[in-house]
């Protein structure tokens, strides 16, 4: 008998838009870092600042638990996985298929969204003791 993945839609949904406000407000984070330092330190700075934001929401909007910052380094973790599955498939998309940057980076996403939402799931929510 097949296992059936039982995820309801509305986390799917609070992930995918806690994700894009907390792209947004990094991007423009980055923006502001520019005027007083390197790219790649607005990167970097920009980047890690949007991870314990997006653990917060996630864990207390998502997935309706208590942040227990002791699971910070597991969902960095997560993060980090998930930036470079979606780099490497990026290149594939884009190097080893021939396919055009721009399509490439939706497929991405299409194809990193749900990894990165499912292991966040898995940390956040075996550890409340819901699963």
């Amino acid at each position: 008998m097949p296992v059936r993945l039982r995820v309801p839609l509305c986390e799917l949904l609070h992930f995918s838009w806690i994700g894009a406000a907390n792209t947004l407000a990094t991007f423009g984070l980055f923006h502001l870092l520019l005027f007083v330092t390197s790219y790649v330190w607005a990167y970097i700075l920009s980047f890690a600042a949007g991870i314990p934001v997006s653990f917060v929401l996630n864990t207390r909007i998502t997935f309706g638990a208590t942040v227990n910052w002791r699971d910070l380094p597991a969902f960095s973790a997560i993060q980090s996985l998930s930036f470079g599955l979606g780099l490497a498939i990026l290149a594939a998309l884009v190097d080893g298929l021939g396919m055009g940057e721009r399509p490439a980076s939706f497929l991405q996403v299409a194809l990193t969204v749900p990894f990165s939402f499912l292991m966040t799931r898995r940390l956040i929510v075996h550890r409340a003791g819901s699963v």
